[in-house]
């Protein structure tokens, strides 16, 4: 009886330090955020500290393409060169349970659910496992975050969770940048019209002063 206690105790103990770590990968992932100064920083830091993750040794992040629909990666960790490669983009009819990944639910695939050409490489890569969790931004995938384990089979359910709070988290960054993007595109814009037109054009702002 005093062994099982003992057990016990050890598993609520390793679940509580597992739940304060997840928390502050959630903390430290918000806080990161706000000090990135582009959204490639701002994926190198996620990517990183994903790997803090008991027995998560590979981790990615993949945009999707708004032409093509296909999801191409745009930072990661622990890959290899030639696995990052071959992985370096997808389809998501290309991964087992896609229909569940196109309605915003994880995916947990090992070597054997995948199709031949992604097989031999995660073999190769001694991957055991891969999840994905989708990033959502209203009803539309935008990117997937990927993390992999060659310790383990499965990932638990609080892991998932945790991992599905970044990606909500992944959401606001993106639609943050992205209207960076814009507005510095349409700020590009306007200025070559202004700049090669012949007549004069003008920006004023809400308070009537000259703008540009």
């Amino acid at each position: 009886a005093l062994a099982k206690a003992n057990a016990q105790l050890r598993l609520d103990k390793a679940r509580l330090e597992e739940a304060r770590l997840l928390l502050r990968l959630e903390r430290d992932f918000a806080a990161s955020s706000l000090l990135a100064s582009s959204l490639r920083d701002c994926l190198g830091h996620l990517v990183e500290m994903v790997l803090r993750i008991p027995d998560v040794d590979r981790s990615g992040v993949y945009l999707r393409n708004e032409k093509t629909g296909v999801f191409e990666l745009s930072a990661s960790r622990g890959l290899s060169e030639v696995f990052a490669m071959r992985w370096r983009s997808y389809r998501v009819e290309d991964l087992p349970g896609h229909a569940n990944l196109r309605n915003g639910r994880n995916v947990v695939f090992t070597a054997s659910d995948v199709l031949p050409e992604y097989r031999e490489a995660m073999r190769e890569e001694g991957l055991r496992c891969v999840l994905v969790v989708p990033v959502a931004v209203g009803s539309e995938i935008v990117a997937a975050l990927h993390v992999g384990s060659g310790r383990v089979d499965s990932v638990p359910a609080a892991m998932q969770t945790a991992l599905e709070s970044l990606a909500i988290r992944l959401s606001g960054v993106l639609v943050h940048f992205q209207a960076q993007e814009r507005l510095l595109a349409s700020e590009t814009l306007f200025r070559r019209v202004a700049e090669s037109a012949f007549d004069a054009i003008g920006l004023i702002g809400e308070d009537g002063r000259f703008r540009f």
